[in-house]
Order: C-alpha cells, then sequence, then structure tokens
C-alpha cells in the first residue's frame, strides 16, 4: 500500500534513512519506496541498524534538522 501509493506526496520532501546494519530492510523496500516517492532523499547510515545506540544513529536527527531549518535538500540517490 505504502509504494502504491508513494507518487502523492507529490512536492513534498522527505528523507528516507537506510541502516547497513538493518537486516529487516535487506530486501530492497527502502529504495523502492525512494524510487517511487520523486521528492524523497535516500540516506544511507553506516553501522546503524534498527535499534538505538549504533554509530551511525546521527543521520535522523541530522534529517530533522535539515527540515526544521527550511532546507529541503535536493534530490539524491
Amino acid at each position: 500500500m505504502v509504494l502504491g501509493d508513494a507518487h502523492l506526496p507529490m512536492g513534498v520532501s522527505g528523507t528516507l534513512v537506510q541502516g547497513t546494519l538493518d537486516f529487516g530492510n535487506l530486501r530492497g523496500i527502502v529504495r523502492r519506496l525512494h524510487h517511487a516517492w520523486p521528492d524523497s532523499e535516500l540516506v544511507s547510515a553506516d553501522e546503524a541498524g534498527h535499534g538505538a545506540g549504533a554509530t551511525g544513529d546521527e543521520a535522523p536527527p541530522a534529517a530533522t534538522a535539515q527540515y526544521a531549518r527550511g532546507d529541503t535538500g535536493g534530490v539524491k540517490d
């Protein structure tokens, strides 16, 4: 359902953060969502998984701060 409706937030920027150690998402779902959502940015967080405390956990707060500043950035792949 999410992938099917991913095109709907056209003009709405968002950042998807994928931890390289998040073994539950190795099937490419995040990458597929990124390609289906035109205004998304995909960030790969090295050494981060699904749990708290990993070394790559700075990516989600950095993305949040970016949008709080009003900086929607560019779409990256």
